[in-house]
């Protein structure tokens, strides 16, 4: 009887002992678990901030290129319709204009950065021009059924904002007199007072620089045009470039001076 008692008394101290020891959480051990928590949620947010800079310039990168291809083929396809105005005279006679007015301008710079370029202020001030070119659409004297001519002035600008723009003015009704014909067309100002605006468009957006190059100064010859866009939170970049052969020659404009 005596053993079993002191059994008793002994296990309940134990058990005595037991909850007295049980105590709560320290201060030191709350700060080590936040310190565990804030490495962990740190690397989370890393991980998280990381994956979408990653998504973010990889969705930047391919909408760029799509932008980049489409703005190159638009340039080179507009460069292949330029053209001197003419006058066809019936039977088969034609007139030409290959005046400087009528030659593709381009920037003499060369190499044409954004932050080297003008504000867009207007229609009239697009930014700085890269270069301009008429489309033209002869005339037709003497025939059953004449027609006037039609000349369209393509303007591609590049502004301050990294925005590279194409304009696109119209003159109707272009209707010239023997003996010169279009050879009396005289366009100082491009495009000229009667031109209407018939469409204005950002073709590419980003852009860090522009180059237009031709292969032979002063002649009809393949122009290059290398466009540049760099992705606005990095140094990611992207470049396209675009060769096309002009009907009309080249003509050099220096650039700082007005639009140019």
């Amino acid at each position: 009887m005596y053993n079993k008692h002191k059994t008793n008394n002994d296990t309940l101290k134990i058990n005595n002992c037991a909850r007295t020891h049980k105590k709560g959480i320290t201060l030191i051990e709350v700060l080590i678990g936040a310190g565990v928590l804030s490495l962990f949620m740190a690397g989370l947010f890393t991980l998280y901030s990381g994956g979408q800079r990653l998504g973010s310039q990889s969705f930047w990168t391919q909408q760029t290129v799509n932008r980049l291809r489409n703005a190159c083929r638009h340039i080179s396809e507009n460069i292949k319709k330029s053209s001197y105005p003419s006058t066809i005279i019936y039977p088969g006679t034609s007139v030409e204009n290959t005046s400087d007015d009528f030659k593709l301008k381009y920037n003499s710079k060369g190499i044409i950065f954004a932050t080297e370029t003008a504000d867009v202020a207007g229609a009239a001030n697009p930014g700085t021009y890269l270069f301009q070119f008429a489309e033209s659409a002869p005339e037709r004297q003497q025939f059953e059924t004449d027609t006037a001519g039609r000349i369209k002035y393509h303007i591609y600008s590049l502004s301050s904002s990294g925005k590279l723009l194409h304009h696109l003015f119209v003159e109707n009704a272009v209707v010239t007199v023997a003996p010169e014909y279009a050879k009396s067309l005289s366009k100082p100002t491009f495009p000229p007072d009667g031109a209407a605006l018939e469409n204005s468009s950002v073709i590419a957006e980003n852009v860090e620089s522009v180059s237009v190059r031709p292969q032979i100064e002063n002649a009809v010859s393949p122009i290059t045009v290398s466009i540049t866009c760099r992705y606005p939170k990095g140094e990611t970049r992207r470049v396209e470039e675009t060769t096309a052969v002009p009907n009309v020659a080249n003509l050099k404009q220096t650039s700082g001076s007005g639009t140019w």
